[in-house]
């Protein structure tokens, strides 16, 4: 406990040395502070959420040079990618067949999720690539029908071959959806024959004459037919 009284001009120690200061003395320095403008302001308060500015520039800063670094070594890293490929030619595949599950879910669970852009996509492209498509089915018809043949096949002996009751389930789900979307359907089988009037006239008359023998004992049974019936 200080016994010093404050009167220094009439102080009975000589060789009083007091440094300490009390609350009288701290508001005493700072009014002589603010007098002689010498006073620190106080730091103005951190922004909401930290210093969010700062970190998305050095981020975008570490995003430049990463761009500039692969720019360098862009070459470089696809020659080795290309060499890496050529001495494992099989990478995919076995990768495929090892994380089969896995990619299947997830392609799954993507398409679920993002069902509207994947139709637009795959619309847009088929748009784009229209003829392409038509050449490749024309050039390999008999190819694909055959896959087409096998996978029912294989889906029919999964359920079943020769399942009259699978077959039927089949039918009845064929033509629930045919009855609730058969105008839309039809309004695009309309669309479709408008604007592909003159291609298909073309095919049925080149059909007509590959198949012109054919069609004709087609017609005479027919004709016979209902003629017996009739009589």
């Amino acid at each position: 406990m200080s016994v010093c009284d404050k009167r220094c001009e009439a102080c009975p120690y000589p060789d009083c040395i007091n440094d300490e200061m009390d609350l009288d003395d701290y508001r005493e320095a700072d009014a002589r502070d603010r007098a002689l403008g010498t006073v620190r302001k106080a730091k103005a308060p951190p922004p909401v959420g930290g210093n969010t500015a700062k970190k998305e520039a050095a981020r975008e800063r570490s995003r430049e040079r990463a761009k500039e670094r692969y720019a360098e070594k862009r070459e470089e890293r696809l020659a080795y990618l290309r060499k890496w490929h050529a001495e494992h030619p099989e990478w995919r595949k076995e990768y495929y067949q090892q994380n089969r599950e896995r990619l299947l879910a997830q392609a799954r669970a993507y398409r679920e999720t993002h069902k509207a852009a994947v139709r637009a996509y795959k619309r847009a492209y088929y748009q784009a690539n229209r003829d392409n498509y038509r050449a490749y089915r024309k050039a390999h018809r008999e190819e694909i029908n055959a896959r087409k043949r096998e996978r029912y096949d294989k889906r029919m002996r999964e359920h079943g071959q020769g399942d009259a009751e699978q077959q039927g389930r089949e039918k009845d789900y064929q033509r629930a959806y045919y009855l609730a979307h058969q105008e839309e359907l039809r309004a695009k089988g309309r669309e479709y024959r408008e604007k592909n009037r003159e291609r298909l006239k073309e095919q049925k008359r080149a059909y007509y004459l590959a198949h012109q023998e054919e069609l004709r004992a087609k017609a005479l049974a027919r004709y016979y037919r209902k003629k017996g019936e009739g009589a």
